[in-house]
């Protein structure tokens, strides 16, 4: 009988510690569990899910979140995110956890595994060159020349919160989805569960519930909203939403009224605008919504629901 095992393979929790519980729960069967990066920022629970990594004594890699974290920690961000309101979020996250810098720092930024009988696996955040990159994106040129240095042929990254296999010759690389912030809409906990058997790896996705309630309502319990102003309430509609509305916010905002304040009637502006007139209506009579985002909503002089 030939070797057989079962690794469970995570990414992306973003400080949202009841998704990670429930993976862990349903991960159990697992022989080993290895974590991606980006364990840290966009939730508010960043200092439990570290605690819980320690108590677990799990394997995890720095992310690109991980990244600008220590860069905020030791002086190396950009002015402005010491002082401007547009970089609220990010000072509310360093607060949290300017006590894990250490242990932060430690963090591995790729991972190579040898298991008798199978094949090499590679594990990185973003891709193989830094933790920002998304490998998936890449042209099939682009990519070979990514993964010229690389040995084993298979490999696993996280960052772009999808479930995706891409198969380029022999060579096939796979992002596991995101624990904390899967983009599709679904508000389930993702990752992969890899099945080595037969000389082989299969891959299996994972979509697990989770407690979605208590989460959403650590972002009030918290002060994340009241702390982080319109920038939070930004992102926490993305949070609501199931989707990222940061990045559509900034680039809202730089093509419409680049030198506009962070308000209330900007916030407004960009529900109007960018959203779809069912996620309006979502937000509009969601229970977790914030006031800020009712508010904005409500003030609206034209809004087609």
């Amino acid at each position: 009988m030939g070797v057989s095992m079962k690794i469970a393979v995570l990414s992306d929790i973003h400080g949202n510690l009841q998704a990670f519980q429930a993976v862990l729960e349903d991960a159990k069967e697992a022989d080993q569990i290895f974590l991606l990066g980006d364990n840290v920022n966009w939730g508010v629970h960043s200092p439990d899910v570290l605690q819980l990594i320690a108590a677990r004594n799990l394997q995890t890699l720095k992310g690109n979140h991980e990244t600008m974290l220590l860069d905020h920690l030791t002086g190396q961000a950009p002015v402005e995110a010491y002082t401007s309101e547009g970089f609220a979020a990010a000072r509310f996250w360093a607060t949290q956890l300017a006590a894990f810098k250490t242990e932060i720092e430690a963090w591995p930024c790729s991972l190579n595994l040898h298991f008798k009988g199978l094949p090499e696996l590679f594990f990185c955040h973003g891709s193989p060159r830094n933790a920002f990159e998304e490998v998936l994106k890449q042209s099939d040129q682009a990519l070979k020349s990514t993964l010229s240095e690389v040995s084993a042929r298979w490999i696993f990254a996280g960052h772009n919160q999808r479930q995706q296999i891409r198969r380029l010759g022999n060579t096939t690389l796979c992002t596991v989805g995101s624990v904390g912030f899967a983009v599709d809409g679904s508000r389930t906990a993702q990752y992969a569960m890899l099945h080595g058997e037969n000389g082989t790896w299969n891959i299996e996705f994972r979509q697990v519930p989770f407690d979605s309630n208590t989460f959403f309502a650590s972002y009030h319990h918290s002060g994340f909203l009241q702390q982080t102003g319109i920038v939070g309430n930004i992102i926490y509609a993305g949070v609501l939403l199931g989707r990222s509305t940061i990045r559509e916010f900034w680039q809202f905002r730089n093509r419409q009224a680049p030198e506009a304040e962070l308000d209330q009637g900007l916030l407004g502006q960009f529900l109007m605008h960018e959203l779809k007139p069912t996620e309006k209506q979502f937000l509009l009579h969601c229970q977790h919504s914030s006031d800020e985002l009712k508010s904005a909503l409500r003030g609206l002089s034209v809004l087609v629901l």
